[in-house]
């Protein structure tokens, strides 16, 4: 029995923030949800979260990366 896979990525992205923690906190808050919501209601496997900060003007802006797999058995 082989299986296909269908990957898919999804990003979220924040900002501006002046604050590092409360952007380091939303992050987690926001990869947390989307992975959940990923697995549970749309029957979905993580593959991977991944998040980054970047400084631009002065402004701190966080984005995160997810990857899904939603498997089909032929």
């Amino acid at each position: 029995m082989s299986a296909d896979h269908s990957y898919e990525i999804s990003t979220i992205q924040l900002g501006p923030y002046d604050d590092l923690a409360k952007l380091t906190v939303d992050l987690a808050n926001h990869a947390s949800t989307a992975a959940t919501l990923a697995w549970q209601a749309e029957g979905q496997v993580v593959v991977s979260i991944s998040h980054s900060i970047t400084w631009i003007d002065g402004k701190l802006f966080g984005t995160v990366l997810l990857t899904t797999d939603e498997q089909t058995l032929n």
